[in-house]
């Protein structure tokens, strides 16, 4: 006896055909793909919960859905939530600093991001961030200028995290603080030392995120080494002093 066929959520689309993929069941091929088990509820055959999911399961091709079919149609149901954010992406605090730190060990570590980079860090920050990100950049450029490159930058080092010489890898994420629409995570970072039988250096910095369109977006970076001359305090008043650069 051929089992119904079972929903699957790709890539969320504009056409409702294209909502789910279908895959025969386990009576045409070995393989089966498990949908989470919804919360049940009654669901009569004349309801219009009933007539919705039978409606959406002949939009899927099927022209006869038995009440065990829409039964499944109705577990896949439950995929239109993630359609909310792109790609089925987790949108939540810790999942936006974990984005950011792949971008950042891949592009960034150890010192300010080249401008090409950039174009993948937007969709991660505020719209405040990036135009303080832009403002200290103009800075560091009309320095340059100014001194024909015969003095050191105005910020050297490592910009997003607290060690100067940056982090090798990202060690854990932990929610600090969350109201409704602001949160602080904790960023644990680590920096392999190059020496043999030196341990690695670990620290925790803060990253003040704001949510923006339902969108968790980084909103400041807060540094908070602990050793002796570890850079402490606001990424963006950091970009804003450089930004005075262009002022001079």
């Amino acid at each position: 006896m051929l089992e119904p066929p079972v929903f699957v959520r790709p890539a969320c689309r504009s056409d409702m055909r294209g909502m789910w993929e279908v895959r025969p069941g386990a009576g045409s091929t070995p393989a089966r793909t498990v949908t989470p088990m919804l919360e049940s509820r009654p669901m009569l055959p004349s309801s219009p919960l009933h007539r919705t999911l039978a409606a959406l399961a002949r939009m899927c091709g099927i022209a006869r859905p038995g009440l065990r079919t829409i039964g499944v149609i109705a577990l896949a149901a439950n995929a239109l939530c993630a359609c909310a954010t792109p790609a089925g992406r987790d949108d939540s605090p810790t999942s936006t600093v974990s984005d950011f730190s792949r971008w950042y060990l891949a592009s960034a570590a150890g010192g300010f991001p080249p401008s090409d980079t950039w174009p993948a860090l937007r969709p991660l920050v505020t719209p405040a961030f990036y135009a303080a990100l832009e403002k200290g950049h103009a800075g560091m450029e009309c320095h340059r200028s100014a001194t024909q490159g015969t003095e050191p930058p105005p910020l050297a080092g490592d910009l997003f995290v607290s060690l100067f010489e940056g982090a090798t890898s990202l060690v854990s994420l932990a929610v600090v603080s969350r109201t409704r629409d602001q949160a602080v995570v904790g960023a644990t970072w680590q920096y392999q030392v190059s020496s043999p039988g030196q341990p690695p250096v670990q620290w925790t910095d803060r990253v003040m995120l704001k949510q923006v369109d339902g969108k968790w977006l980084i909103d400041d970076f807060m540094h908070d080494g602990t050793w002796a001359f570890a850079v402490k305090g606001s990424v963006t008043q950091v970009l804003m002093e450089v930004a005075k650069e262009c002022a001079r």
